[in-house]
């Protein structure tokens, strides 16, 4: 037995024996049949081929709750102080949970199967109010016929406990618990901004609100900061948008154009779109006000450095394009000059062909005179003119003759 406490690690099968149950601990012994019976100590057990399990202890104080999941569906949740032991026949889960303590500004949205008729003493009548969710916005068909489903709200103070046919809501923007705070809140988070002249910054935003009509806001949606993010972030868009990031980084100028326009932005013409979401959604804020700037100066110098990247590089392409338009020049002088070179050339030797031409008409011309001269000749010493015709050499000998 000893002094130690066993818990639902302990499995042994016991042929034929005992153990003794202590007073703070439960089993459950099944017998050779697969028939069960559970056991809380003190107790001695005799078994004759049986399996013995003994079981996890749960205990729940003053404000907690143990919250237990049956093996047929059902689930319970059962006040404190309380001890339990998981019998895994019987129970699937059991877990200790805290009761919700609500202040009067805190407040729990709850899904309920009314048609189940339970009913809890941990929660008043008073302290609750339905809400109408065929206007809500942005949320999930509930798809349900039997029973019908419902939801309401449970307004503090009190502690709350859900019962068996509760289920609180876990929303986006509420704490970690299920629990919706109504009362003075701060929330920061940065947005990205750009400005006039194309410089991207990061400004840190916060906000000091509380919910002034939590049944209209949960009518209008369920996502209510992400509705005023996206709203701060348009207004602060369309403001960064008229400024140019020097006045942004010039002394005063950041207070006097940015500053004051967000921390009074109610009584001004700025921040539209934020002012109709808070009206809407039933918010009231005390307070916007800008942290801080980061990478503001960052990236006004990367900006400049881009645009003297930019204009490096244009001064350099107008340089590349002057040298090209030089050499191209330079080759289009140095083509014409060689085909005035090469027309030159060609007028030369066409001269020369002239002249080779002229001068072998003119040979041409005085030997035909020559001959012309000796044929005159030979008719004058009465040669037979036929004959010497006739033979062409007989001819070029008497002209040789007569040359010499």
């Amino acid at each position: 037995m000893g002094i130690t406490f066993r818990y639902g690690s302990y499995q042994r099968k016991v042929s034929m024996g005992k153990r003794t149950i202590k007073d703070g601990e439960a089993a459950v012994i099944w017998d050779r049949y697969g028939r069960h019976r559970q056991v809380i100590g003190p107790s001695l057990e005799y078994m004759f081929s049986s399996y013995i399990r003994f079981l996890d202890r749960f205990t729940a104080e003053i404000g907690q709750y143990i919250e237990v999941k049956y093996c047929d569906g059902k689930q319970e949740n059962i006040l404190g102080p309380k001890t339990m032991f998981l019998n895994p026949v019987i129970h699937r889960t059991m877990q200790v949970r805290d009761t919700v303590r609500l202040i009067s500004s805190d407040h729990v949205l709850v899904l309920e199967l009314a048609n189940l008729g339970m009913e809890s003493d941990s929660v008043s009548s008073e302290s609750s109010s339905f809400v109408d969710f065929d206007k809500v916005q942005d949320t999930a068909t509930v798809v349900a016929e039997e029973p019908r489903c419902q939801y309401k709200l449970v307004h503090g103070p009190c502690s709350y406990v859900p019962r068996r046919d509760e289920k609180p809501v876990k929303l986006n923007w509420d704490s970690q618990d299920g629990v919706i705070f109504t009362g003075a809140q701060t929330c920061s988070k940065e947005y990205a901004l750009r400005t006039s002249d194309g410089i991207t910054c990061s400004v840190q935003v916060s906000v000091a609100y509380d919910i002034d009509d939590l049944q209209r806001l949960l009518a209008v949606t369920l996502t209510p900061m992400d509705d005023l993010s996206r709203a701060i972030a348009t207004d602060l868009a369309e403001i960064a948008h008229t400024l140019s990031s020097l006045q942004l980084l010039e002394d005063g100028v950041l207070h006097e154009k940015l500053f004051c326009r967000v921390e009074d932005f109610m009584t001004g013409d700025d921040f539209k779109q934020t002012k109709s979401c808070v009206t809407e959604r039933g918010i009231s804020i005390h307070m916007l006000r800008v942290v801080e700037f980061k990478g503001l100066e960052n990236a006004f110098e990367s900006q400049l450095r881009k645009k003297m990247q930019a204009q490096e590089s244009l001064a350099a392409a107008q340089v590349s394009d002057q040298l090209s338009k030089q050499r191209l020049h330079h080759e289009a002088s140095q083509c014409e000059a060689e085909g005035k070179m090469k027309g030159m050339r060609v007028r030369e030797e066409l001269q020369i062909e002239k002249l080779r031409a002229e001068n072998a008409i003119e040979i041409r011309k005085k030997w035909n005179e020559q001959q012309l001269d000796f044929l005159k000749n030979l008719t004058t010493l009465e040669v037979n003119l036929t004959e010497v015709l006739s033979k062409p050499g007989l001819l070029r000998e008497f002209v040789q003759i007569h040359n010499e």
